[in-house]
């Protein structure tokens, strides 16, 4: 377990730069964990672009899902806040992308049941001081 302090959107930058670079050796599934506001959406958006992504990013909050085609092969970005029940996944086709795609899923608790035992979890929280801290942590790795 890893904790780090963000002081602003460059931390935040730094941060996704550093993940994406070792994204070999991470769970291919992230969840992001946190308040809204708390900058998620914001950390995919610098972690997309570290990945090589030009274009936009685009919070899946309505449409759920976003799928953003790199170089190195699909990655779907999902936000579950929306979700009325936990087994909506399976219409959404994430199951099958959990096990054969990298995902990034925002507000991962409302699937719990459903995630691999095998995961990168990134918890976000503000800190008293106008900070923000993420924690992260590596489930089913030996």
């Amino acid at each position: 377990m890893a904790t780090y302090t963000l002081q602003g959107e460059a931390d935040t930058a730094a941060l996704a730069q550093a993940l994406a670079e070792k994204r070999h050796t991470l769970p291919p599934v992230m969840t992001l964990e946190g308040p809204l506001g708390v900058g998620k959406t914001t950390f995919m958006r610098f972690y997309l672009k570290a990945l090589g992504w030009q274009g936009p990013v685009i919070s899946p909050t309505y449409g759920l899902i976003q799928v953003y085609d790199l170089p190195q092969g699909p990655l779907w970005h999902v936000d579950c806040y929306r979700l009325g029940s936990p087994e909506e996944i399976y219409a959404l086709g994430l199951v099958d992308a959990m096990m054969q795609h990298p995902c990034c899923i925002e507000w991962p608790q409302r699937i719990a049941p459903f995630l691999p035992p095998v995961r990168q979890a990134l918890t976000f929280d503000f800190n008293p001081d106008q900070t923000r801290s993420v924690r992260q942590e590596c489930f089913g790795l030996g």
